[in-house]
């Protein structure tokens, strides 16, 4: 039987200790840095999508108020002017039933369903624009949409709210008692008191509905915790005339306007507002003469979006890769902003004779 020796135990050495420690520290780092990357690429990731996001949701809200501009119900009930009865079940367009409100007198943002001001804003009247100062979005224009509307629906899935969800019966100059309806309360006195028609029964006369938009600027705090500066889609409406901001980190929005020149009924060329309002009457073959707002078919938007999170660092921290804005100006973003334009063009279905291609 042999005999075993037992050794006794070592511990390492100290040089074999600094070696472990030091390998340990690598490895720690490694996955730091693969965390930090990764991280990073996942927030530069949604970074992207959120631009992408913003992009198409601005888009998409002001295309669906342009599908509306000029729209008025095919049949319907208008009350005279004076005395008389109203005319019932009679077809009546959006430019007779404005020109009828507030006893003619009109601005002339309301006239057509559209109305727009280039590199700048509507002045107090509501018939002309002044242009945008040193603390408004720079080459950034404002567009007005309006159009009719006898939705019963609530506020919340109806049209009878304008862009602030308030509801468009409040504006008693172009939507008087004649038209939204009138309803008699008794008091706990007895006495009697009339109320404005109620959401939810339609109106007795389509009602206007008006929303003007334009960039803002606006303050918000990012991610980091830091103060940012800068533009947001907002609009106005006619149901409270508060200003309200829509969507942060639009910093650009042009809006051009495609119109008719011919019998083609085809939109040859997109035109500033400032053209259009300098273009001429046009009377095409069916005898009618179209007024410069009338003529316009299409509107081609663009709007330029930024980062709002201020975390995506390129070319060694400053500022994202030029873009070409929508003038066709090329800007180089902030340091750590990512700039982005989008642009989509959209049918004026109200006033579209018929069918029309819809050319870039």
């Amino acid at each position: 039987m042999s005999a075993f020796k037992i050794r006794p135990v070592r511990g390492l050495t100290l040089v074999e200790l600094m070696v472990a420690m030091v390998i340990g520290l690598v490895v720690v780092l490694v996955a730091t840095r693969l965390f930090v990357g990764s991280r990073a690429t996942q927030r530069a990731t949604d970074e992207t999508a959120a631009l992408f996001e913003t992009g198409q949701m601005v888009l998409e809200l002001l295309g669906r108020e342009i599908a509306n501009a000029g729209f008025y119900p095919v049949v319907s009930t208008e009350p005279t002017v004076g005395s008389g009865a109203p005319s019932t079940n009679v077809l009546v367009s959006y430019d007779a039933a404005v020109k009828g409100l507030h006893n003619g007198v009109v601005p002339d943002a309301y006239l057509y369903g559209l109305y727009g001001c280039a590199d700048g804003k509507l002045n107090a009247s509501l018939s002309g624009c002044v242009a945008n100062g040193a603390g408004d979005p720079s080459g950034s224009d404002t567009v007005l949409v309006s159009y009719f509307t006898n939705d019963a629906f609530s506020l919340d899935v109806g049209q009878r709210a304008d862009c602030s969800r308030s509801d468009v019966a409040n504006d008693a100059s172009f939507n008087p008692k004649e038209r939204v309806g009138e309803v008699t309360k008794s008091s706990a006195s007895g006495a009697t008191k009339e109320a404005r028609g109620p959401i939810g029964l339609p109106p007795a006369s389509p009602l206007l509905v008006v929303n003007r938009f334009f960039l803002r600027s606006v303050n918000y705090v990012d991610d980091r915790g830091q103060r940012v500066s800068t533009f947001a889609l907002a609009c106005q409406g006619n149901g409270s005339k508060d200003e309200v901001v829509l969507v942060p980190g639009i910093v650009q929005m042009t809006v051009r306007y495609g119109v008719l020149s011919d019998d083609t009924l085809r939109p040859q060329s997109y035109l500033t507002a400032t053209d259009v309002r300098a273009l001429s009457t046009l009377t095409l073959g069916d005898g009618v003469a179209y007024q410069p707002w009338q003529r316009v078919v299409s509107v081609r938007l663009c709007v330029m979006v930024r980062s709002l999170s201020g975390t995506r660092f390129q070319d060694g921290g400053t500022g994202g890769a030029n873009v070409v804005d929508c003038n066709g100006t090329s800007v180089t973003p902030p340091t750590g902003v990512v700039y982005r334009t989008f642009t989509q063009v959209f049918g004026v279905k109200n006033r579209q004779l018929r069918t029309v291609e819809l050319p870039l």
